[in-house]
């Protein structure tokens, strides 16, 4: 597997310093393109690939993860408290659309997206937690437990937010009929 914090030049922490990471996807892209170099294009699209997991927060936390040599598979159990808060935001979500109640709905994204950013801030002082522990630290393993939790519980609450956007599809397509 790749490493995409290598590819780019980049420390391999998830802090990261969004200009630079772009700057040096720009230079890498002109060293990889394939105009320039022969038999580069392979090397382009795992550059592409580098940038837009680097990018965003979610898709570098499991990218480090799994550079520590854990990937979060399907099969992973979930905490049964965060289900139930999931299935509870879904079904007010639900209940508001069914009902039309524009000015809940816009409350309810907008504390989607509160917590989501409350949450991101909590796998970022996880992660400095764990980069702050030396190689071989016996504390690594349960930093990467919690770390790992942290990350399944932004991808429900990403997947809740998404479904905002999905009734806004919805919508639109119902109002074009």
């Amino acid at each position: 597997m790749s490493d995409y914090f290598e590819m780019l030049g980049l420390p391999r922490q998830f802090a990261v310093d969004l200009a630079a990471l772009e700057r040096r996807y720009l230079e890498r892209s002109r060293e990889v393109h394939p105009d320039r170099a022969s038999g580069a294009a392979g090397q382009a699209m795992e550059l592409n690939q580098a940038y837009r997991a680097l990018k965003r927060d979610l898709p570098r936390a499991e990218h480090l993860l799994r550079l520590e040599g854990v990937t979060i598979g399907d099969n992973r159990p979930v905490a049964p408290a965060l289900l139930a808060e999931v299935l509870e935001l879904r079904e007010e979500l639900a209940e508001a659309t069914a009902a039309g109640d524009r000015a809940l709905l816009a409350r309810l994204e907008r504390d989607a997206r509160d917590r989501e950013k409350r949450e991101l801030a909590r796998l970022g002082g996880l992660f400095a937690s764990l980069e702050a522990l030396p190689a071989g630290s016996p504390e690594r393993s349960a930093r990467l437990d919690a770390l790992v939790d942290q990350v399944i519980r932004l991808r429900y609450l990403a997947r809740y937010r998404e479904a905002f956007a999905d009734d806004d599809d919805d919508a639109e397509r119902e109002g074009a009929a």
